[in-house]
Order: C-alpha cells, then structure tokens, then sequence
C-alpha cells in the first residue's frame, strides 16, 4: 500500500504565525471533507533551518487521485 504526501509551506498564510495551528486545521478540515483516503497530517517547525518559512505541512493520503486533489486546492507556492 502506498502513502502519497502533499507537503505544504506556510508561503499563503498572511495571518501572521499566531494563526499558523489554523491554517493547517483548515487545510485538515477540508481534506476530511472531500478526501476519502486522507489519513491526516503534521506540521513541522523549520523556522530555524529556513529562511523562508516558519512551519511546513505534511498531508498523508492512502490515493494518489485524493492527494492530487487536495493539492490542486491548496498548493499555491
């Protein structure tokens, strides 16, 4: 069985860092909703080995078509 990641920076949050946990939760939230093989996701500081971004997201799918879908949606960057 296959485990297909979308990795997702932090580069579409014009919140600011406090509203990081949201941003991915909102990420999280919609591919529960539309994703039947999403099997969720971590966020990772690299705020110290990076200069560009603070945290990236990891979203885990078990389908190829769901994590195609899902990054589509939400990989901008």
């Amino acid at each position: 069985m296959n485990l297909y990641k979308v990795y997702i920076t932090d580069s579409d949050n014009t919140q600011g860092y406090d509203y990081l946990s949201q941003y991915w939760i909102n990420m999280d939230q919609w591919a529960q909703e539309h994703c039947e093989s999403y099997q969720g996701y971590d966020a990772q500081d690299v705020s110290d080995v990076s200069l560009q971004w603070d945290e990236i997201g990891e979203y885990r799918f078990l389908e190829e078509k769901d994590a195609m879908l899902f990054e589509l949606k939400w990989n901008r960057g």
